[in-house]
């Protein structure tokens, strides 16, 4: 009897405690296949047509899990390309790490911190790259989700996680963007 009664707590210790566990590792399991998989093609579909719209830049993605990366190509030589602030990377970690304090607004939970697990655990890491109408790289930027400090309240599930605040600089250079050539020799003579 003493048996029996050890047996079902040693039972029902395990459903309440490894279940929740189980249950978490599976909703992981989900997240990562969803980044590997679908994750890119559902940004190109919401991104590529406001890239289109805005028609400054080429917008392209991979995806090399865990690294993700963003490529705006521009129809301009690197030359006349606006000049980039100076604090151009603080900048993009600021935009890049606000893009993960808009998972605040999940409803389940424990959805959110098996999405913040597997962004820590798994280094995800975004990159933005940024190249002239040759493919030539001119700026690269990169951020590893984990060292977003917005992340921490995000996973707690604080419903305002402190957004960083981005500041455009007022005055840059306007980019001069060529006409499109037409014809092969219109092509051939912008080259």
């Amino acid at each position: 009897m003493k048996l029996k009664l050890i047996a079902m707590s040693i039972v029902l210790l395990l459903i309440f405690v490894g279940y929740p566990k189980y249950k978490m590792m599976q909703q992981e399991d989900e997240i990562r296949a969803f980044l590997k998989g679908p994750f890119i093609e559902e940004v190109k579909k919401e991104a590529q047509p406001k890239a289109q719209q805005m028609n400054l830049f080429e917008l392209d993605m991979l995806n090399q899990y865990p690294d993700f990366h963003f490529y705006q190509k521009y129809p301009v030589e690197a030359a006349k390309l606006p000049k980039l602030p100076a604090n151009i990377d603080q900048l993009m970690k600021d935009a890049m790490c606000a893009q993960i304090a808009g998972f605040s607004t999940m409803n389940n939970s424990k959805e959110l911190k098996a999405f913040v697990r597997v962004l820590q655990q798994d280094k995800i890491t975004f990159h933005i790259i940024i190249q002239d109408k040759y493919g030539t790289e001119v700026a690269h930027f990169k951020q590893q989700v984990a060292d977003c400090s917005v992340l921490q309240s995000v996973g707690e599930g604080k419903p305002n996680a402190q957004i960083p605040v981005i500041t455009v600089p007022e005055k840059a250079e306007p980019m001069e963007v060529a006409p499109a050539a037409t014809s092969p020799v219109e092509q051939a003579a912008t080259l």
